[in-house]
């Protein structure tokens, strides 16, 4: 019983310090890419469709990639070079609720898709959402404008 502890405490150390590994080359690589002057908000985001979001999927996502709020803007890009941008004056934004996905998720509806956005920090023991949240917030914030 205690060798099973020890190796799922390995594993678990291993996968936080690969996915922290992961974010800090995305932060890196997308640093000076993009950013013209400091965002109102910048993170690791993960997005998912509509298709993935309503799914019954343990992936509850499909794009993890670098994304900024700026100026009313969200731009978004991922591993694969994969760009989204929301401008907030001409997306529908929402707040939705998923009964499973405890995260603090925002929608961005635009003619043809919606997109869910969420971002997190997963530290040893346990998720942290606050990240979420304020992004949550600046969101509210500045569509309210």
């Amino acid at each position: 019983m205690l060798t099973g502890a020890l190796i799922g405490l390995i594993v678990g150390v291993i996968f936080v310090l690969i996915k922290s590994n992961k974010e800090k080359r995305l932060l890196s690589s997308s640093k000076n890419q993009d950013l013209i002057d400091s965002p109102d908000f910048a993170s690791i985001f993960y997005i998912a469709t509509e298709e993935k979001f309503k799914g019954k999927s343990l992936k509850f996502y499909d794009y993890t990639g670098y994304g900024y709020l700026s100026n009313g803007i969200f731009n978004f890009q991922d591993q694969s070079g994969k760009k989204l941008s929301f401008d907030l004056k001409e997306v529908s934004v929402g707040f939705p609720e998923h009964k499973k996905r405890k995260l603090t998720w925002v929608s961005f509806t635009t003619d043809k898709n919606t997109y869910y956005v969420t971002c997190f920090t997963t530290n040893l023991f346990s998720v942290d959402r606050s990240s979420a949240q304020k992004f949550a917030q600046l969101i509210q914030q500045t569509t309210n404008n």
